[in-house]
């Protein structure tokens, strides 16, 4: 079992705000307040092209060059987009029953599936798109608007999906399955002797992490995989979303920032005042999380 550091508190305002800080990568978030802030919340967010990408609840979309200005984009209130991909020239975002395309971050095409899930992961990687979520819809593309579409379990869900090594890899439930055409797909052992839950996925330079509640998985392939960590949170927040950023692996939750260098050791970053945050992303100076609000941590010094 691996120890867990409790480095720092930091009481946040319940305002919508931007949090910036130039202590260590991921270490310190402060907060500055957003000119007019959103009523709903961001679920993804991606940086890509020299700009970070935001998206979420009834379609709010914004754009960032620095994560503490943003320009906010059009609004399509009856939608939600929930997971963020970049490739292609091209930002695709899943929603619910559909995805969104754009060339900019800021005009959205939307594009429906008529499957009925929720695509809570998208990932890009062989040239072309691969989206996962409910009832083990996969919908794979090549250039985002044309799209064909499989299910393998409709009892089962994806909640993420990475690419790496040659190969997508998607998780959800107790359920590991990987693919390097996003056609053909084989299910994998989690390694663990119990029924975990698997909630998100990341690929980095320590191989692919799957995050649990409660555990982590790691493989080198995403073929074989086993259990590398455990993590002893704080009672009451969960961690939702993995990412790699800034040459770490970093989740967020409910009011909570996990980091680690390698996927074993973790280090608990939580900010108890904060609403819940559904996705993070880097831009190599700094770091942006997004959800009721938006939050950054300045990497510069690092």
């Amino acid at each position: 079992m691996k120890n867990i550091a409790l480095l720092v508190i930091i009481f946040i305002g319940m305002f919508s705000s931007i949090i910036t800080s130039a202590q260590d990568c991921g270490e310190i978030w402060t907060q500055v307040a957003l000119p007019d802030p959103p009523e709903v919340a961001f679920y993804a967010v991606i940086w890509a092209e020299g700009q970070y990408v935001a998206v979420g609840h009834a379609c709010l979309n914004a754009v960032s060059t620095d994560g503490l200005n943003w320009t906010w984009g059009d609004r399509d209130d009856g939608d939600l987009m929930l997971s963020l991909a970049y490739g292609e020239g091209l930002y695709v975002a899943g929603g619910t029953n559909c995805v969104y395309v754009s060339k900019n971050g800021l005009d959205w095409t939307k594009y429906r599936l008529d499957t009925g899930a929720f695509y809570l992961g998208v990932a890009h990687g062989n040239g072309k798109f691969i989206a996962v979520g409910g009832s083990q819809c996969i919908a794979r593309s090549k250039d985002g608007r044309t799209w064909n579409k499989q299910q393998l379990n409709p009892k089962k869900w994806f909640s993420g999906i990475a690419f790496g090594n040659g190969r997508f890899v998607a998780v959800g439930g107790d359920s590991i399955f990987t693919s390097k055409d996003g056609i053909t797909w084989k299910k994998r052992k989690t390694g663990v002797d119990w029924e975990i839950e698997l909630v998100s996925i990341a690929y980095g330079h320590a191989g692919f992490v799957a995050l649990g509640y409660g555990a982590v998985l790691g493989s080198s392939d995403g073929k074989k995989w086993s259990q590398i960590a455990y993590l002893q949170l704080p009672e009451g927040p969960t961690v939702e979303y993995l990412t790699y950023a800034n040459g770490m692996y970093v989740g967020v939750g409910g009011g909570i920032i996990i980091t680690s260098p390698d996927g074993v050791e973790w280090t608990i970053r939580e900010t108890p005042n904060a609403h819940s945050m559904y996705g993070i992303a880097g831009s190599g100076s700094n770091l942006v999380a997004v959800g009721d609000d938006i939050f950054f941590s300045d990497c510069s010094n690092n």
